[in-house]
């Protein structure tokens, strides 16, 4: 069953436009051959940052966020939360398709 997972943090620097931009194009492509991703969406606010993936499964998802990936989150951030929530249903409006998965 498709999962989002929700993954809350605070990073310990604050940066500007420029800074997060460069931050982005770098971390990004980390995930381009993740194991069951289909999306991820980075959000962020002066409060905290989130970001936001969609996984084939919750078992994906568990895989990816090992202790070593932890740790890496742990030197650039703090507050750090995973959340897993099951996909019961999805609209693609582009495609004009809804699933249902219950």
């Amino acid at each position: 069953m498709k999962t989002v997972a929700m993954v809350r943090f605070s990073p310990k620097e604050k940066m500007g436009p420029e800074e997060y931009k460069l931050s982005l194009k770098k971390m990004m492509p980390i995930f381009e051959t993740a194991n069951g991703l289909n999306r991820k969406y980075f959000c962020a606010t002066d409060s905290g940052s989130m970001g936001m993936y969609e996984w084939r499964s919750q078992d994906d998802a568990e895989a990816f966020y090992t202790d070593d990936w932890l740790m890496q989150m742990q030197q650039i951030a703090t507050d750090i939360n995973i959340e897993y929530l099951p996909v019961r249903a999805e609209l693609d409006n582009q495609a004009g398709t809804i699933d249902y998965y219950i």
